[in-house]
């Protein structure tokens, strides 16, 4: 997993997974169990990303 930019603590759920070999760039926000997988690329950039509950990102 790669960061472009250190995330607040509080925008990464504990609970979150997060593969290898994804990609974690910007304003993210990452809910409870939610999950990233592999290869994955999320970019808060230019926007913020609010990533839900529950949601796989894949």
């Amino acid at each position: 997993m790669r960061f472009h930019t250190q995330p607040r603590p509080d925008q990464i759920h504990p609970s979150v997974f997060i593969a290898s070999g994804a990609v974690v760039i910007g304003d993210v926000t990452l809910h409870e169990n939610a999950s990233v997988w592999f290869n994955a690329v999320l970019r808060g950039d230019s926007e913020a990303l609010v990533i839900g509950s529950g949601t796989n990102i894949q």
